[in-house]
């Protein structure tokens, strides 16, 4: 028996109820005075690998490559990844990161993520 959907609908296209009830809202998160582009937030943040640190215990800058194998001194406040994910520490191992990620309804989520120390 071959299937046929009783109603004709756009699998791309949000439902206008849907759509309405979620700007109805209005409560939902916005981040607050996300910095401006910066080169690093070209790329995904998978594709950034965590090289390195440099400095002293509670100042470390963090050694992060591109794809293009250039290397980037990142501090704490600095914006990785097309997520606009913002460094919130460093460590000697590890690299802490919050991104921001779209709903696609208007809204936002956070998502913290961690890079890991890759000497390869």
């Amino acid at each position: 028996m071959a299937f046929s959907p009783d109603i004709d609908t756009d699998p791309f296209v949000l439902p206008v109820a849907a759509e309405t009830e979620q700007l109805a809202q209005g409560d939902c998160w916005q981040p607050e005075n996300l910095p401006g582009k910066d080169l690093l937030e070209s790329y995904e943040l998978s594709s950034l690998a965590f090289k390195g640190v440099i400095g002293l215990p509670g100042s470390y800058w963090a050694l992060v490559e591109a794809p293009d194998t250039s290397i980037h001194r990142v501090g704490v406040g600095r914006v990785l990844g097309n997520n606009r994910g913002r460094v919130d520490s460093i460590s000697q191992h590890t690299l802490s990161i919050t991104e921001h990620l779209p709903d696609g309804l208007g809204c936002w989520q956070v998502r913290n993520v961690r890079l890991a120390l890759n000497n390869n």
